[in-house]
């Protein structure tokens, strides 16, 4: 388990112990999760867009019900269901497209989600890959 992964489990931990307990005194700071779930860092890069990447399907989650943005784009017009599909994380992008990700979105270098999976890489991932693809497809994606 990486370093980041392990901050997510974290983050889903955090927010499940102070949810069951109205009184925590870490309850303001679920305030402030809240307030910057769409903030962007540097590269505007979102808090959804980061646990898309590592494919944290509890993480994506709690940050949806936080009122994140589901179809916010990076510098490079890279949203989290790109994140999410050049990663592999079918789970994920389940998730996101349940949610009503915009498929139709490309990146600065006119990449869309789909064009994504179609050029993804290695054998291992190809099973992965073909259902993404083939989900893409049903939500009416095309390049």
């Amino acid at each position: 388990m990486n370093e980041e992964t392990n901050f997510w489990n974290h983050f889903v931990e955090s927010v499940r112990l102070v949810s069951e307990n109205p009184n925590h005194p870490a309850l303001a700071h679920v305030q402030q999760i809240k307030d910057g779930v769409n903030l962007k860092d540097e590269n505007g890069d979102t808090p959804l867009m980061l646990s898309s990447r590592t494919g944290h399907v509890e993480a994506s989650k709690l940050l949806l019900g936080m009122g994140a943005h589901i179809d916010a784009q990076n510098v490079n017009g890279i949203t989290a269901l790109m994140l999410a599909v050049h990663g592999n994380h079918v789970e994920t992008v389940k998730l996101l497209m349940a949610n009503n990700a915009n498929v139709h979105l490309k990146t600065a270098d006119g990449l869309s989600a789909l064009r994504t999976a179609k050029i993804g890489t290695g054998l291992t991932k190809l099973f992965a890959r073909s259902k993404i693809i083939a989900m893409l497809h049903q939500a009416g994606a095309k390049e």
